[in-house]
């Protein structure tokens, strides 16, 4: 959840997986300042109430932006295979596959 500040962007490949670990990462987080703020059981549930809206709102925003974001992103790796000789080509290739998992796993991750 952007707002907490420690889940950006997670795309999981299964229906409802960025809601799934969002709601995980919220709850977590949501005990957390529990106990560190001191919240009663009133505010916990307003708390609860204002994070569930937000998360409503971060999902919107991502639906929209993680399309145009991929688009841009395979733009740019289409003109980067243009100037490559053929012996760079499976480099790269390989490189973005590299690349590729280590964005999963960060999101996965964060």
């Amino acid at each position: 959840m952007l707002w907490w500040g420690t889940l950006s962007r997670t795309t999981a490949t299964r229906p409802g997986g960025r809601q799934f670990l969002l709601k995980l990462d919220a709850r977590k987080n949501e005990s957390r300042l529990t106990r560190e703020v001191g919240l009663t059981p009133e505010q916990q549930k307003q708390i609860l109430a204002i994070l569930d809206e937000a998360q409503g709102q971060y999902k919107v925003v991502h639906d929209v932006m993680d399309p145009q974001i991929e688009a841009i992103r395979a733009k740019t790796r289409d003109k980067m295979r243009a100037l490559m000789t053929p012996e760079q080509k499976p480099k790269l290739e390989e490189f973005l596959r590299k690349l590729d998992e280590e964005r999963q796993t960060q999101r996965t991750v964060n």
